[in-house]
């Protein structure tokens, strides 16, 4: 067994060894949809029906998603990996990340087109610790499909196996 000390690097690794399912934030920007990829998402409260996603506080679509008001989670299929990356880069516009993407404007935000669920919340808190915001979200309307999910681990792509 390998000992690690309270550092980030350490951390990070440590983390890294959970795995968790893939999904996109996204909502409507001022010039259009905005989104971003994230890992740290959960179910927080079944009544009222509530789950929390963390975004780096130097997130682009964070200032977006606190103005809109409302989000959709888009939960990633296996077959998905390409696009989480390109939402997930820091580089590109959000043009360039919606370039290409199939995408629809309903109930008042931006739900992607193929996922295995999306899941439409209204912001009804915001908590700021260390580097991240945590959001809390009320589930407002949703949609879902057969499919496997993506799956990150050990900082790599992945899906179930049965």
């Amino acid at each position: 067994m390998t000992s690690f000390g309270p550092d980030s690097p350490s951390f990070r690794g440590l983390m890294s060894r959970w795995a968790t399912g893939v999904s996109l934030i996204t909502c409507a920007g001022d010039d259009g949809p905005v989104g971003c990829t994230v890992n740290a998402l959960t179910s927080l409260s079944l009544d009222p029906p509530r789950l929390l996603v963390c975004l780096d506080l130097t997130a682009r679509t964070l200032e977006h998603l606190r103005a809109a008001g409302r989000f959709c989670v888009n939960m990633l299929g296996a077959e998905q990996q390409e696009l989480s990356r390109r939402f997930a880069s820091r580089s590109s516009t959000q043009a360039e990340k919606f370039d290409g993407t199939l995408y629809r404007s309903d109930h008042g935000t931006i739900l992607l087109e193929g996922c295995i669920a999306t899941l439409v919340c209204d912001v009804v808190d915001e908590l700021v610790h260390g580097d991240h915001a945590i959001i809390v979200g009320e589930f407002v309307h949703g949609d879902a499909r057969d499919g496997d999910p993506l799956i990150f681990f050990r900082s790599e792509f992945g899906t179930l196996v049965a």
